[in-house]
Order: C-alpha cells, then sequence, then structure tokens
C-alpha cells in the first residue's frame, strides 16, 4: 500500500507524484511525435521542391506507319515512344532517327558527325492517325549509341509551361563507364514552334573521375536548371602527389536554351 498523506503534510502522496510524472512523459512523447508529424511532410515539400518529375515516353515496338515512313534511305530508327502531357490532351508521339548524312569533321582531332531528326507527332488516340506537328535536325558524333532514352521535363515545372524533350544516348566507355551524350531539345515556343538543341556530353572512366549532368533540378526562382557535376585531376609539383578536385556547374534558362555555366569548386582532396 502507498503512504497516506496526514493533514499537516503539505507534499502529495507518491501515487500521485508518480502519476504526474508519467503524464509528463507522455505529453512529451506526444508533442515530440506532433511535431515529427509536422516537419516531416514539410521537409519532404522542400525537398520536392528541389526537384521535379519527369514524364517518361514510354519506348514501344509498335511504329505506325506513317512515323516509320520518314525515314530516309540508308538512315535508322533509334527510338520511338509516347507519353501524355496533359491528362486531357493528345498523346504526343517521339521518333529519334538518324540519317545517311555524315559531316566530316574539318579539324583532324575532331570527330565526323551524323545527321539526326526527332519528329514529333500527336494523335488522340490510338486508333487515329498521328499527324506530324514538328521536325527537328541537329548533328552529333555519337555512334552506336545501346541506350536511348527519352522524358520530358518543363523550364517551369508549376506552370507546367516550355516543354524539354531530354535524349539519352549513352554506350560503354573504355573502362566500363557510361559514354555519350544527352541532348535537350528546347521547345521555347511550345511543341509546334522553333525549339533549339544542346548536347552535354556524359563520361566516366570507371575509376572515381566523372562528368555527369542533372536536369530535374530547379533554383530558387522554381525555373528547370541544367546542372554538371564534374571531376579534374592534377599533379601537386612539390609533393607529386595527385589531386582531385570536383566541381559543379549550373545552367540558367535563358529564354530559348540554358546559357554557359559558372563553374564552383565543390570540393578538393
Amino acid at each position: 500500500m502507498g503512504l497516506k498523506s496526514s493533514a499537516g503534510d503539505k507534499h502529495p502522496p507518491y501515487e500521485i507524484c508518480w502519476i504526474n510524472q508519467i503524464m509528463r512523459i507522455k505529453l512529451l512523447a506526444l508533442f515530440v511525435l506532433l511535431a515529427f508529424c509536422v516537419c516531416l511532410p514539410l521537409r519532404a515539400e522542400e525537398d520536392a521542391a528541389k526537384t521535379q518529375t519527369p514524364i517518361r515516353v514510354l519506348y514501344s515496338k509498335n511504329v505506325p506507319a506513317v512515323v516509320r515512313g520518314r525515314v530516309p534511305r540508308g538512315g535508322s530508327s533509334k527510338f520511338f515512344g509516347v507519353c501524355k502531357l496533359k491528362t486531357s490532351g493528345p498523346e504526343v508521339l517521339f521518333h529519334l532517327y538518324s540519317t545517311a548524312t555524315i559531316n566530316k569533321a574539318k579539324d583532324e582531332n575532331a570527330s565526323d558527325t551524323r545527321l539526326y531528326v526527332v519528329d514529333v507527332f500527336e494523335r488522340r488516340s490510338q486508333k487515329s492517325k498521328a499527324r506530324l506537328i514538328n521536325s527537328i535536325q541537329f548533328d552529333s558524333s555519337v555512334k552506336n549509341s545501346k541506350r536511348v532514352s527519352a522524358d520530358v521535363l518543363w523550364v517551369d515545372p508549376k506552370k507546367k509551361t516550355i516543354p524539354i524533350l531530354k535524349l539519352g544516348l549513352l554506350s560503354e566507355g573504355f573502362y566500363g563507364g557510361p559514354y555519350g551524350s544527352e541532348f535537350l531539345v528546347n521547345f521555347a515556343k511550345g511543341l509546334k514552334g522553333k525549339a533549339t538543341v544542346q548536347e552535354f556530353e556524359s563520361s566516366s572512366d570507371g575509376y572515381g573521375s566523372s562528368d555527369f549532368y542533372s536536369c530535374e533540378e530547379i533554383n530558387e526562382s522554381g525555373l528547370m536548371v541544367v546542372v554538371e557535376r564534374y571531376t579534374t585531376q592534377e599533379v601537386d609539383e612539390k609533393s607529386g602527389e595527385s589531386l582531385s578536385e570536383r566541381h559543379k556547374d549550373t545552367c540558367e534558362w535563358s529564354g530559348d536554351r540554358f546559357c554557359a555555366p559558372d563553374a564552383t569548386t565543390i570540393e578538393r582532396k
């Protein structure tokens, strides 16, 4: 049995002190739980605000005849995919193919380039006929890419304005790392308007030296940016030790393309 307080005892019974202590602990635990539940979504929202989720262009082997028929003789289909940019909007079809046109390099240290074409179609449904709405040409030295991917991003993800088609043409490099290019087809005037094409080369030597790009990040203004992260190697003249530096370049949207980057060193060791 517990101790009982007398009339002159100003201290509460032992049972009451013990119960009060338990209540304090429970209230403290409840406060911590509520704070965690409130802060976690805010943190998740903050992290989500720094990136955008790309719209995947789903690869398909069922290339409509009207799409396939535009590939010239000697050309080769590289990728065909379908996506919807708006729930109630039409399907958008992207077809990437190479042509037989090869531009010889004027500089002996440069590589020959091949002409590529991206055709853009629209259709109301799978049963309706696809209609050509745009065709974009660009040159590239990429050859025999083993992996092709396509995504659509927005310059302004919140308002969903200015679509960007990101094409990844990658192969395996000499040292086992990925090698190739990512192309951004910038539709500053919409899918039917004049577009610009930018090529960003990515590479990895398999030993930690890398050069790759991220296109899902957005800046403080809520606009898409292209971020390049790469490493450089140099030898210290005094110690002879090899030093590596990690760099980060950020390309901002300039109206019809992503501008030249400003390099910043983020780590040196």
